[in-house]
């Protein structure tokens, strides 16, 4: 009887090619694959037009606002975002196309999707082909809103932090110095990529208190007590970022507020199932069940290794302190958000990055590759179901936005531009009116086609005209109980280009007013979405009471409308919560005769 060798048999050979070759070669079809059909759904879908918060980086990239410290950390809604907004602005600074900041985000998280292949490889000695649930999670189009958006380049900058803080993890079974600064930086880097950055330096605080008192017992630290006291001043700074973020924060008047523990509990977990894309949406409650088990797995597992052995527990407690992080990001999320939110998918994949890692390092005896394979084909399940879902909002942005750019090159004015596009471009038309010519100015395309001559005539509406309901009334002021409302019947029927009204405001909580303006033709209701306005304040806090950059000096905050319509009636609802509100002025701007 013959014996094989069992060299003989894993050596290569024409006819039994590398296992590693194959796997390697698997690993990057997917990986390229995955990274095509993200630059193809952005370049297929993506249009050179601004789309709500990308206008708040037109000032600065057209060079009609100067780039200041006070800019870079004022607000942007709840979040302040210095590094995105320098990376924006040096990508479009590179590239003055709105396409470029889509392109960018496609190409980071191509990039981190490789390092986290690459850097799982080494820690396990070799490839796997369940490795490929890497691009599948952090590529595919279920995230097609953040990809098609250039100012998520705010989350797709804070995710590559998370991500590049699960590498560090990774590789780390003790902090060195050169580790101590690199947590540093990344500490640095997401205290200023937002609110969502910010939620996880508790926990990085953690991950350094941590590694001092288990270096500490284990009486293994490589440079005496400086060393831990080093880690400590690093977790000092990692606090301190907190605190000096939160100075001078308000909250967003028109954000809702916590609806309670249970409720934002649930919201949580939502959001958390959501890391696998808007796909596992119809799937839920089942879809969270899953996560969540997983999770609670992932964390027994970390508690085992942290409790049995001493070799791996800095990096065990790094793992747990990582997805104790993004559980803390979640419940962020809960508080008074939907989650099943498609732009969180972004924020939260990183936890499913760190899960994979945690059973591919630290695999069990039994069934080693079960919790790897699970992810991969769940995964893989929801690959093409969240295209699906990309594909349906892209298509659905592209085509508004493509008859933006159309009506645009016809040579339509810039009032109606606004008035029949704003939903898709931003819902401040005083910010739409002063930055669409910025663009021209700088020579942008398409924006040099802009129709800048106009003519309208300015009609002043005398405050006895209105007609007044569920407020008092002491001259131009309204004392209203929040559910007033202002009428004015004009003569006839009359083609009314805009509406602009100078205000002010008192309220018991100091915020400022949400005003709605509808308009209507005789025979109709004021009920319709297509006939309505809502002016609020959002983007930049310097711009929440007057709208714009460029009215930030102006003494009285005002609101702008543009129509564009035939109309016999307008209608304005002041505000939702009482107060007092003072007409100052009150304009038509009509067209000429």
């Amino acid at each position: 009887m013959t014996t094989l060798n069992p060299a003989v048999l894993m050596s290569p050979s024409p006819s039994r090619p590398n296992r590693r070759v194959m796997v390697v070669a698997w690993l990057m079809a997917v990986w390229m694959l995955a990274t095509a059909a993200a630059f193809a759904y952005v370049g297929k879908y993506g249009r050179n037009v601004p789309s709500w918060d990308d206008w708040d980086i037109v000032p600065t990239m057209t060079g009609s606002q100067s780039v200041t410290w006070h800019w870079l950390w004022s607000q942007h809604n709840e979040h302040r975002v210095p590094v995105a907004r320098l990376v924006m602005l040096a990508v479009y600074r590179i590239w003055p196309d709105f396409r470029a900041g889509m392109i960018f985000n496609v190409a980071l998280m191509s990039v981190m999707t490789a390092a986290l292949m690459i850097c799982i490889a080494r820690q396990r000695g070799t490839f796997r082909w369940t490795d490929a649930f890497f691009p599948l999670v952090t590529l595919h189009l279920g995230q097609g809103l953040n990809f098609m958006w250039g100012w998520q380049i705010e989350f797709f900058t804070s995710t590559a932090f998370v991500l590049g803080w699960l590498l560090l993890v990774t590789t780390s079974r003790s902090l060195t110095r050169e580790r101590l600064l690199a947590v540093l930086v990344l500490s640095l880097l997401l205290a200023g990529s937002g609110a969502h950055g910010l939620a996880l330096l508790p926990a990085i605080t953690g991950w350094l208190v941590g590694d001092a008192i288990i270096a500490r017992r284990r009486n293994d630290l490589p440079a005496g007590p400086r060393h831990a006291l080093l880690k400590l001043t690093v977790a000092f700074i990692s606090v301190a970022l907190i605190a000096v973020y939160m100075m001078g924060w308000e909250k967003v008047p028109h954000h809702p507020g916590s609806p309670g523990l249970s409720s934002s509990a649930i919201t949580a977990v939502k959001a958390v199932t959501m890391s696998f894309g808007s796909a596992v949406k119809p799937a839920w409650p089942i879809s969270g069940i899953v996560v969540i088990s997983l999770v609670i797995m992932t964390l027994g597992r970390l508690v085992k290794i942290l409790r049995r052995d001493p070799a791996e527990r800095v990096r065990a407690w790094g793992m747990f302190c990582v997805i104790g992080g993004l559980l803390s990001l979640a419940l962020a999320l809960g508080l008074g958000r939907d989650g099943f939110e498609a732009r969180y998918v972004t924020l939260l994949f990183p936890l499913l990055c760190a899960i994979y890692a945690v059973w591919t390092i630290y695999p069990p005896l039994r069934w080693p590759q079960a919790i790897p394979v699970t992810l991969l084909i769940c995964s893989a399940a929801a690959f093409f179901p969240n295209a699906r879902s990309g594909i349906y909002y892209a298509r659905d942005v592209r085509a508004h936005l493509a008859a933006f750019e159309k009506d645009l090159h016809a040579g339509k004015s810039t009032p109606s531009l606004i008035a029949h596009h704003y939903r898709y471009l931003h819902p401040q038309h005083a910010l739409l009116a002063d930055y669409l010519p910025m663009l021209q100015s700088a020579g942008i395309q398409p924006y040099t086609n802009l129709q800048k001559d106009f003519s309208t005539v300015e009609q002043t509406v005398p405050i006895e005209d209105l007609t007044i309901t569920g407020a008092t009334r002491v001259g131009t002021t309204l004392q209203h109980d929040g559910h007033a409302s202002i009428d004015l019947t004009l003569p006839a029927m009359t083609r009314v280009i805009g509406v602009k009204m100078t205000y002010s405001f008192s309220n018991p909580i100091h915020r400022q007013p949400i005003i709605l303006i509808k308009w209507r033709k005789d025979g109709q209701t004021f009920d319709g979405q297509k006939r309505e306005y809502r002016y609020f304040p959002t983007g930049d806090r310097d711009n929440w009471e007057r709208g714009s950059y460029t009215r930030t000096s102006n003494p009285l905050p005002a609101v702008e409308c543009y129509i564009d319509d035939d109309i016999s009636h307008l209608q304005i609802v002041p505000d939702y919560v009482p107060g007092s509100f003072t007409i100052e002025k009150l304009v038509l701007m009509v067209a000429p005769p």
